[in-house]
């Protein structure tokens, strides 16, 4: 099992892209914060997926790191249409995902 951590600022898309995959839609949706499984079924290559819905605010560091360790792909998300989002990407997320890789 691929194991896909959604990582970033809030008000990103992070739940709205697992939403998107659950009910067929891209509405806006209420965060999840939860873990979404793929089958092998509907994938590609034949590999179940595991997407990761993450949120710092409710979940905390702790939980983010624990997440970010078990992790095999870390998708960094960001708004468009929102500056700081970006830039938290290298202020933030980064060098939160190599201090947690490197420990």
């Amino acid at each position: 099992t691929i194991r896909l951590l959604l990582l970033g600022d809030g008000n990103t898309g992070k739940s709205s892209l697992v939403a998107a995959l659950l009910e067929d839609n891209a509405e806006p949706a209420k965060p999840l914060y939860a873990e979404l499984r793929i089958p092998e079924s509907v994938t590609l290559n034949g590999a179940s997926c595991t997407l990761v819905d993450t949120s710092l605010r409710v979940q905390g560091e702790a939980m983010i790191e624990s997440e970010i360790k078990k992790a095999d792909i870390i998708c960094i998300m960001y708004a468009v249409d929102d500056t700081l989002s970006f830039l938290h990407i290298a202020s933030n997320w980064i060098p939160l995902i190599r201090r947690v890789r490197q420990s």
